[in-house]
């Protein structure tokens, strides 16, 4: 994990619970309210790749016939899988 680990909240920025600045949104090029929104959304990021990871997992126990892996693939082409394969790829995309 590269990033800050959370929990992240909304307070004057995105913040660690011990105060420390992950981002701010102000002075952005949308209102007020659209930038509160983006804030919200940025400090769910950890708990929601998390969540992500959960479902993942979960989907491949409860699901298994939906998980017909072709043959030299090795990943799941399902929809749902490929769609929290993509979106978790891309929240752990290496940085530099």
């Amino acid at each position: 994990m590269l990033h800050t680990p959370g929990p992240w909240q909304v307070n004057g920025g995105i913040r660690t619970l011990d105060g420390r600045v992950i981002a701010t949104t102000n002075g952005s090029a949308f209102p007020a309210e659209v930038d509160l929104a983006n804030a919200y959304l940025i400090a769910a990021a950890p708990e929601l790749i998390e969540a992500a990871l959960l479902a993942s997992d979960a989907l491949h126990q409860f699901h298994p016939a939906q998980h017909q892996i072709p043959v030299g693939k090795g990943v799941c082409e399902w929809g749902p899988c490929r769609q929290l394969r993509e979106s978790i790829a891309k929240a752990r995309k290496p940085v530099g």
